[in-house]
């Protein structure tokens, strides 16, 4: 009953920093050339967006979670 406002403080903290290294990943990626060559060659941007692009920005997401996940446990341990 009293682990759930420091729980939902950290989860909290993880989220965002998972969100914002998600849109920065994105707009890194959207500003590649395979993907304007994509664009040139009428590929749907649907398509380039979960195909192309998300698959290649997802790997500095899956490192920041995975880091975040550590720092979480950790802190949760200490709470």
């Amino acid at each position: 009953k009293h682990l759930i406002l420091p729980l939902a403080t950290l989860i909290l903290i993880s989220v965002t920093s998972t969100f914002m290294i998600m849109r920065y990943s994105m707009l890194n990626v959207l500003g590649e050339d395979y993907i304007m060559m994509a664009k040139a060659k009428g590929v749907k941007e649907k398509v380039i967006k979960y195909k192309h692009a998300m698959r290649n920005a997802l790997l500095p997401v899956a490192t920041v979670f995975m880091l975040s996940l550590g720092f979480t446990l950790g802190g949760a341990t200490v709470i």
